[in-house]
C-alpha cells in the first residue's frame, strides 16, 4: 500500500473531525474500513474495472475509498450533489462494475448493480452531542457490513504495484465522451511525498480542507493526504458558501488548523469578514494554501496583509494529482504573481513545434515526473494528445520563465476555471443544444467585473419559439431552469448573448478567436433595469435573474431561497454593481445575504455618489 501508517495496529488518537459527525479516532476508522473490506470482498470485484462511489458522509466516503484502495480496485468518485441526469449519464457511459452509494443518493438507480453503503456509527463526539446526533441521523446498524469483524483483515489486503490504477477522476462532463483521468498508486505515493515535504506536514498537523470531495483538490489534498501523513483531517461543513462563510471563518481558530486549503475565492470571502484579521491569530496556524484556480498578485497581497500568514500558491492539474509548481513557502519562491518553481518534477516551455522557447518568451508548459497520469480511462486518442512527446505531459497552459520563476500567462485549452472548478465548455454547449428553442450554441469563458472567470453562452434561437421574444436577462433565467438537472450551478451560464449566427470556419467548427472577439464587442443585457421603476423593484428584478427564481421577494435571504448559492450570490452583486456603476466592498458583499441588506447597501452607495 502507499500509506506509511498502516491500520492494522491503530492508535486511539483523533484523525478526523467532521462537524456534526464529531471526531473520528484511528481505531474507529480502522474498524470501519475492515468491515467494508470484508463486505466488498464478497462481491467478486475485478481489479481491472471501476467501482463508482458517491457518499454524502465524509466519514463514509473516507473509509470506503481506503477499503477499495486496500483491495487494489480503481475508484470512480462522483460528487454526491451532482445533478441526477448528469450523474446517470456519466454512470451509463463509464459503465463501472458496481455503484456504491449512500442511502440518500437519488441518482444511479438505473445502474445494473447498485449497493447501499453502510453508515458509520456515531463516534468521537461527547455524550450530549451523540444524543443530539442520534435524533438527527439514523445509523444502519442492520447493514450486512456492520455485522462483520472490525479486526484488521490482513489476508484480504492487496499490495498494488505502482502502475495499478487507484483513481479515475472524470473532469469532462460530455455525456458522449467522458474524460476520466487515471491516477496510479505510484502517482499518489510520489506526489503525496512531495506535498508532505513542501507543506512540512507531520503527525501533529491539522489539515482544514472543505473543498468538494468529488474533485482532486478536495479529495486528494484532504482525507487521502492526511491519511498519508498521519495528520488530522478537518471538514467542518458539507460545503462552504455565502450562507455559512461567517461560521467557516471561525473554524481555523476553533479547530486549531495548521494548514488551510482553498481556492482564491474562498480566501477572498474570508478576508471580507468582520474579524478577518483574527482568523489565523493563533500559534498553530502555519500556511494558507491557494489551489484550484489562478491567484493574482493583488489578492495575494490582500490575503497576506489581512491574515498575517504566508500563502502558498500551487499550480497543477488533475493529471498531476494536485500540483507540480509551488510558490512558497520559502521566501525565495513565494514571489507574488508567479507559481514559483517545479518540485520533484521537470518542466519545459515550448513553442508550437515542441521546441524550447528562450527565457522570457511565452510557450506551453510541459511537465515530466513520477506524479503524471498515464492517460485517460479507455481513451488512447486523448492520451496521445496529452503526451505529444514521450514522457512529457502538455498542460494546456501558457507560461513564461523569468529569474527562475514561472508565471502562467493564459490557457491554451478551452477549459474554464470557475472558483476552482474546471468547466469544459463543450459540456455546457452540449446541454444548450439539447434545449428546444436553441438552434445552435457556443460556450466560452469570460472575466466578470471582479476578475472571476465565468461561463458565457452565445446562442442562436429558433425563430417563432417563445424564447425568441425574450431579452437576454429573461433568456438567461429560462436556460438556467432548463439545465438545472443537467449542469451543476457553477457550470450554468452566468451571461448569455443572442447571436444571429456563430462564426463558423472552413472546418465547420466555431472559430474560437472570432467568438471571443464577438463576445467582448457585444454588450450583454443581462442586468438591464427599468430606470422608471423604484429601486426596490429594480433590485428584485436583478435578484430574480441572478438566482433564476421568480419567487424572490424582499424577505428572501441566502438560507430560504432556491438558487441563492455562492456563485449566484457573486452574480447578484456583480449585476448590481454593473447596473448602478457602484462597487461593493468585500465586507458589504458578504453582509448582503438578504435582499433587504443588499437594498440598504445599494441605496447608501447611490446617496454617497
Amino acid at each position: 500500500m502507499i500509506f506509511p501508517h498502516p491500520l492494522n495496529e491503530p492508535s486511539n488518537r483523533i484523525v478526523g473531525h467532521f462537524g456534526e459527525e464529531g471526531d473520528v479516532r484511528e481505531t474507529e476508522l480502522a474498524g470501519f474500513v475492515s468491515q467494508i473490506i470484508r463486505w466488498l470482498s464478497s462481491f467478486d470485484l475485478s481489479p481491472k474495472e471501476l467501482v463508482a462511489v458517491s457518499a454524502s458522509s465524509p466519514k463514509e466516503l473516507w473509509a470506503t475509498h481506503l477499503a477499495l484502495m486496500h483491495l487494489g480496485i480503481p475508484i470512480m468518485p462522483i460528487a454526491h450533489d451532482m445533478p441526477a441526469k448528469r450523474a446517470d449519464a456519466l454512470l451509463a457511459s463509464a459503465a463501472p462494475q458496481i455503484f456504491l452509494k449512500s442511502e440518500d443518493i437519488r441518482f444511479g438507480s438505473a445502474h445494473p448493480r447498485v449497493e447501499v453503503l453502510p453508515k458509520p456509527k456515531s463516534g468521537g463526539a461527547n455524550k450530549l452531542m451523540s444524543k443530539l446526533l442520534a435524533k438527527k441521523k439514523t445509523f444502519t446498524s442492520g447493514h450486512p457490513a456492520m455485522a462483520l469483524s472490525t479486526d484488521w483483515p490482513a489476508t484480504l489486503v492487496t499490495n498494488s504495484d505502482n502502475d495499478s490504477i487507484a483513481y479515475v477522476l472524470f473532469t469532462s462532463g460530455s455525456t458522449a465522451a467522458p474524460k476520466g483521468v487515471q491516477l496510479t498508486f505510484g502517482n499518489l505515493r510520489s506526489h503525496f511525498k512531495t506535498l508532505q515535504k513542501v507543506y512540512g506536514l507531520t503527525r501533529e498537523d491539522r489539515i482544514l480542507n472543505n473543498l468538494s470531495l468529488g474533485h482532486a483538490d478536495g479529495l486528494l489534498q484532504g482525507p487521502m493526504l492526511a491519511h498519508f501523513c498521519g495528520c488530522v483531517y478537518l471538514r467542518p461543513f458539507d460545503s462552504v458558501g455565502i450562507h455559512n462563510i461567517a461560521e467557516f471563518g471561525d473554524q481555523p481558530y476553533l479547530t486549531r488548523a495548521t494548514h488551510v486549503f482553498g481556492p482564491p475565492v474562498l480566501f477572498d470571502m474570508m478576508s471580507g469578514l468582520e474579524h478577518a484579521r483574527d482568523t489565523f491569530d493563533y500559534p498553530e496556524a502555519r500556511l494558507l494554501i491557494s489551489c484550484s484556480a489562478m491567484l493574482d498578485r493583488q489578492r495575494w497581497e490582500t490575503f497576506e496583509n489581512t491574515f498575517k500568514r504566508p500563502v502558498v500558491n500551487v499550480f497543477g492539474l488533475t493529471e498531476t494529482v494536485a500540483g507540480s509548481l509551488f510558490a512558497g513557502p520559502e521566501d525565495e519562491t513565494r514571489v507574488l504573481g508567479t507559481v514559483g518553481v517545479p518540485v520533484d518534477c521537470e518542466i519545459r516551455i515550448v513553442n508550437e513545434q515542441g521546441d524550447n522557447v528562450q527565457t522570457g518568451q511565452k510557450g506551453e508548459l510541459w511537465i515530466r515526473g513520477a506524479h503524471t497520469s498515464p492517460g485517460y480511462w479507455k481513451r488512447p486518442d486523448l492520451t496521445d494528445e496529452l503526451y505529444p512527446e514521450t514522457g512529457w505531459l502538455a498542460s494546456g497552459d501558457y507560461a513564461v520563465e523569468k529569474n527562475g520563476l514561472i508565471s502562467i500567462e493564459g490557457r491554451k485549452k478551452s477549459a474554464i476555471n470557475v472558483a476552482g472548478f474546471l468547466v469544459h465548455p463543450e459540456e455546457v454547449t452540449e446541454a444548450l443544444r439539447e434545449l428546444d428553442g436553441i438552434r445552435d450554441a457556443h460556450s466560452l469563458g469570460f472575466l466578470d467585473s471582479r476578475h472571476e472567470e465565468r461561463v458565457g453562452a452565445a446562442v442562436v434561437l429558433e425563430p417563432g419559439h417563445a424564447w425568441s421574444s425574450m431579452n437576454e436577462a429573461q433568456l438567461l433565467a429560462a436556460i438556467a431552469a432548463a439545465t438545472a438537472d443537467k449542469l451543476e450551478s457553477y457550470k450554468r451560464p452566468a451571461a448569455v448573448q443572442i447571436w444571429p449566427a456563430l462564426p463558423i470556419g472552413a472546418s465547420g467548427k466555431v472559430v474560437q478567436n472570432d467568438a471571443l472577439a464577438k463576445w467582448k464587442a457585444q454588450k450583454t443585457e443581462n442586468t438591464s433595469t427599468d430606470e422608471g421603476e423604484p429601486l426596490e423593484a429594480q433590485l428584485l428584478s436583478i435578484a430574480r435573474n441572478a438566482f433564476k427564481n421568480k419567487s424572490v421577494s424582499m424577505q428572501s435571504d441566502s438560507t430560504n431561497t432556491n438558487g441563492w448559492d455562492s456563485m449566484a450570490h457573486l452574480d447578484f452583486i456583480v449585476a448590481i454593481e454593473r447596473a448602478y456603476s457602484i462597487r461593493f466592498t468585500t465586507s458589504e458583499m458578504m453582509k448582503a445575504n438578504t435582499l433587504q441588506i443588499a437594498f440598504d447597501i445599494t441605496q447608501q452607495h447611490l446617496k454617497n455618489r
